[in-house]
């Protein structure tokens, strides 16, 4: 069954496109106002190279200026009305109508591009990883790394100044204590 779009109630197409993850997204677009619907964890993973092509804003006929209000949309799945979505790290410009049941995204045309177009800005430009630190299997068993802060797995050179103090993950109280708990949870 086909989705129909709902800003103008065409059938939409599917579109695949790849995602920053390596697989692949299938998409739906409207061939005609060129809104693009995202299913639940469609719309992050989508790579900036395919938003670009997916949602060519300001070409051909079809208005790049999308509508004031995207909050009275159906969801084009499961026919509940849409709620605009905010997202703090956006800009306030983008709208986005987000499906409560379901939890897929209407973007209307040009939204899509500005969406990645910020994602992008705010991604890191470098990884402060090693290349050793990418491969768990360059690593001798055993010897994979104990981190006790997310900020230590993304600056290796933190690693090395680790002190064992006893509140390390490798420390013996650590481990009994993790059994323990595991034991009485019962997972």
């Amino acid at each position: 069954m086909s989705l129909q779009c709902p800003a103008c109630q065409h059938s939409l197409n599917e579109v695949r496109a790849p995602a920053t993850t390596g697989y692949c997204l299938l998409l739906d677009q409207c061939p005609q106002c060129g809104g693009v619907w995202c299913d639940k964890w469609e719309l992050y993973p989508l790579s900036t190279e395919a938003a670009r092509q997916i949602d060519p804003a300001g070409q051909g006929t079809v208005p790049a200026e999308p509508p004031q209000s995207v909050g009275s949309y159906p969801c084009p799945r499961c026919s509940v009305r849409m709620k605009p979505f905010v997202d703090p790290s956006l800009p306030a410009t983008v709208r986005i109508a987000r499906c409560s049941r379901c939890e897929g995204m209407w973007l209307c045309r040009g939204q899509l591009r500005l969406v990645k177009r910020q994602s992008q800005a705010i991604r890191p430009t470098e990884s402060r990883l090693s290349e050793r630190d990418l491969h768990a299997d360059s690593w001798p068993p055993g010897e994979w790394p104990a981190i006790a802060h997310l900020d230590t797995a993304l600056n290796p050179a933190a690693r090395d100044d680790e002190q064992e103090d006893g509140e390390s993950p490798r420390s013996g109280v650590w481990i009994v204590l993790r059994l323990l708990l595991q034991w009485l949870l019962g997972i």
